[in-house]
């Protein structure tokens, strides 16, 4: 039959294994607080988002009208711009018109 060793164990000092750490008032108040915070920077984090889009919506809404009216302008003078409408206007104001193969240009001397 064997014999077994015994191996003297040194005695815990102070330290016991099976005591649960003590949780203190401030410890939970601290973890309870940081909870609270960081739900209220999430809350934060939403309505900014929100405001942020809806000012987005605004701006595009913004762009597409403005897009609208500079098409209209952009008609307006080809419209405006074409031969006939100004030799009309020319006519109207009591001008004459004289047609291009009229007209002789004269290019500064060298």
């Amino acid at each position: 039959m064997k014999k077994y060793i015994e191996i003297p164990l040194s005695k815990n000092k102070g330290i016991n294994p099976e005591a649960k750490p003590k949780t203190t008032t401030s410890r939970r108040f601290r973890w309870v607080l940081l909870a609270v915070g960081i739900m209220m920077f999430y809350v934060w984090l939403k309505l900014a988002t929100n405001a942020a889009l809806v000012r987005i919506a605004v701006l595009q809404t913004q762009i597409e009208e403005q897009q609208i009216e500079n098409e209209k302008l952009q008609a307006e003078v080809t419209t405006l711009s074409s031969i006939e409408n100004i030799q009309k206007t020319a006519q109207a104001l009591g001008l004459d018109f004289i047609p291009h193969e009229n007209i002789i240009r004269i290019s500064p001397a060298p």
